[in-house]
């Protein structure tokens, strides 16, 4: 994963649209997440264990003013917050994917 660069004061809870998908932000410990979608009206990031994939973790529901800009949904998920996930649901495909790596 690529480091984000011009996001240290903002989007300590709200996160940053940008990059699309999930990014590991060293100044902040921890992973930004932006995701496009044209017709979501709510939106609920779900992080699970590679040992177990049924029940989350650590899930963030997204607050519609503080968490999106245009058709981007963005937070911002601190590395204490992670209770040892390791995947999160890929929204547009529903699949698990692992990229969760520090």
């Amino acid at each position: 994963m690529q480091p984000l660069c011009a996001v240290d004061e903002y989007g300590r809870v709200e996160g940053d649209p940008w990059p699309l998908g999930a990014t590991w932000v060293e100044s902040q410990r921890g992973f930004n997440f932006a995701l496009y979608s044209r017709h979501a009206g709510c939106v609920t990031l779900l992080l699970y264990t590679e040992h177990d994939t049924a029940n989350p973790v650590h899930f963030y529901v997204f607050d519609p003013i503080l968490n999106k800009t245009g058709l981007i949904w963005h937070c911002r998920v601190l590395e204490q917050e992670l209770r040892g996930a390791t995947l999160y649901l890929e929204f547009s495909t529903g699949a698990i994917r692992e990229c969760l790596s520090l």
